[in-house]
């Protein structure tokens, strides 16, 4: 994703969005990276910026708040200055204020308590010489520093982490997936039949979610265009995870969203955007039951994307997409109504398929029957399926060749808004057949309750690391 792209919405439809939506009612605030920075045998903390020696820097510890307000200027109640304070000894510093903190300690919202140590030099106290991640959550990092003795909590802020993985897996009728929880919580990989299907060249492509607004915000599970391999870890932009949590064959998510361009909305490279009352996520139920509760112990899943925040009166969605490796360079259309199968014709090009209606699409390996393949079906009047391929040399987990599903919505998006997507890992000829088993229980992606708006496929945002 280099770009986002223009949205064409109805003048219509802009001007009810720009009058009833909640845009202005999320809370953009820009972050400030935290490290830790050694020098000789002493640690200090200090933000991500320009004048950085970034040869000195070991490892992030926190995103913070720039400011005590949003990036519209409104006052983010409760948020206090977090001071790196004098020292003496071997480092002397002044006084100086590293960003803005939740008072509170770990909240269980996805901060992680700030906790200041100290230690002794040749009988000198050094003062607060570093801080470390001190939470209860076994998915944020617990951190001791050799000599140093805690000192006090100072309050809270998201954690960052050492490394870019720390992988949560759920097994269950012959599916591994495993979500990343240092990066918002998104499926990074997705095992079957002894393949892993996804690709993770930055952030933006996984398996996740991701919202778009008429006035150009574009909210992203997994993180910003800060994300690719080729940027130190420290720098890259991952989103804060609220939570990932297992539950037998069930795994839920909670990201909170960066804007996938921080520079449109008064951030840097050194300074990511995060809607802080906005949620995405998903709840993930692998070999799941029809209808009729028999467990087929089958590769088929229920995707339930989940945004939880202020509304839209009209908002583009990706429900999910999901990122392949290149390998997955063969295409087929499903027709639930006559139970087929077309060949879809697409090299290095995006090809919209039908929408609102019941529908699916299947990427293989290759073709014939029995080729490795993921599927995705859905059933929505306000969706459709998109497809673009992007494969090529650059293959495998983390290359930049790639194929690409979307779902996309565009509609009315509530304040706990859910779109259930169907995704099955495995021969062409099984997924068509378990897509038929689909369209005979008449399954739907959303409850027919909710309200419609239209049933025209949105124009597709651009998503990935190439601009499309």
């Amino acid at each position: 994703m280099k770009k986002l792209p223009f949205f064409m919405f109805g003048l219509a439809v802009l001007v009810c969005a720009r009058l009833t939506s909640a845009d202005s009612l999320l809370v953009p605030a820009k972050l400030q990276i935290l490290v830790r920075v050694k020098q000789g045998t002493e640690y200090t903390i200090v933000p991500v910026s320009p004048g950085l020696d970034r040869s000195s820097v070991e490892t992030a510890l926190y995103y913070v708040l720039a400011l005590p307000r949003d990036v519209n200027g409104n006052t983010i109640l409760g948020m206090v200055p977090l001071i790196a304070p004098a020292r003496s000894g071997p480092l002397t510093a002044v006084p100086s204020n590293l960003g803005f903190v939740w008072p509170a300690a770990d909240a269980g919202d996805g901060r992680a308590s700030i906790v200041r140590v100290r230690r002794q030099i040749l009988g000198v106290e050094t003062g607060a010489a570093t801080t470390f991640v001190a939470a209860g959550d076994a998915l944020h990092r617990q951190e001791a520093l050799k000599g140093y003795t805690v000192d006090g909590i100072l309050g809270s802020a998201f954690p960052r982490f050492s490394a870019s993985e720390l992988l949560v897996p759920i097994s269950y009728g012959g599916i591994t997936v495993k979500s990343n929880a240092n990066a918002g919580g998104a499926v990074w990989e997705w095992w079957a039949m002894g393949k892993q299907f996804i690709d993770d060249y930055d952030y933006g492509r996984q398996l996740s979610m991701a919202i778009y607004t008429p006035d150009g915000r574009a909210l992203q599970e997994t993180g910003d265009n800060y994300g690719s391999a080729g940027i130190p870890l420290y720098e890259r932009h991952p989103s804060p995870t609220e939570y990932v949590r297992n539950s037998v064959n069930h795994q839920s998510s909670r990201a909170i969203p960066l804007d996938w361009t921080p520079d449109t909305w008064s951030g840097s490279k050194d300074n990511p955007v995060a809607y802080l009352n906005a949620r995405l996520g998903k709840e993930l139920t692998i070999d799941w039951l029809g209808p009729d509760k028999v467990d087929r112990h089958w590769p088929v899943a229920v995707y339930e994307s989940i945004y939880e925040g202020p509304p839209f009166a009209v908002a583009v969605v990706e429900a999910p997409t999901a990122y392949l490796t290149a390998e997955f360079n063969t295409y087929y259309q499903y027709d639930p109504k006559s139970d087929t199968l077309s060949p879809v014709t697409a090299y290095h090009t995006k090809v919209n398929l039908s929408g609102g209606e019941a529908s699916g699409l299947i990427i293989a390996t290759g073709s014939g029957p029995n080729a490795t393949a993921m599927g995705v079906y859905i059933s929505d009047p306000n969706a459709g399926l998109v497809l673009y391929d992007n494969s090529g040399p650059d293959g495998g987990h983390y290359g930049s060749s790639f194929s690409k599903w979307s779902v996309i919505y565009r509609s009315q998006v509530s304040t706990v808004w859910k779109f259930r997507t169907w995704i099955a890992t495995d021969s062409v000829q099984n997924v068509q057949k378990q897509f038929h088993q689909l369209y005979v229980w008449g399954v739907t992606s959303r409850d027919p309750s909710r309200p419609s708006v239209s049933a025209v496929l949105a124009p597709v945002p651009s998503t990935g690391a190439t601009g499309n």
